[in-house]
């Protein structure tokens, strides 16, 4: 038969194609599953709750210390009070950071 292609040479042509086209979607990154929300427990919804609030007070705390240490005249009178004052700020930046962490992680669902 002329013209004719022998069986073998379209079976190889169609096996060539499969494999090419399983390369390709092998090599098609596959999209990662959405994560499953994460619903807050009471004690973190709790706590989520409460942090606007306590972050505030630490806020408006160092405020009133920012202002007494301003005050030049504290470190002449009462240096004991002004270095009290200074390591409370510092105890107070850590804790702000640590709050507005947290609230970071339990505003956002996971």
């Amino acid at each position: 038969k002329s013209g004719s292609k022998p069986f073998n040479y379209e079976r190889e042509q169609l096996q060539k194609q499969e494999q090419a086209s399983a390369a390709v979607s092998a090599a098609t990154p596959v999209a990662p599953a959405p994560a499953k929300t994460k619903k807050l427990s009471f004690k973190e919804q709790r706590e989520l709750g409460g942090l606007p609030a306590a972050i505030a007070a630490l806020e408006a705390e160092q405020a009133e210390i920012t202002e007494a240490l301003a005050d030049g005249s504290l470190y002449g009178s009462d240096n004991a009070r002004a270095v009290e004052l200074s390591e409370r700020s510092v105890q107070i930046d850590d804790a702000l950071m640590a709050a507005l962490e947290r609230w970071e992680v339990l505003g956002k669902p996971v």
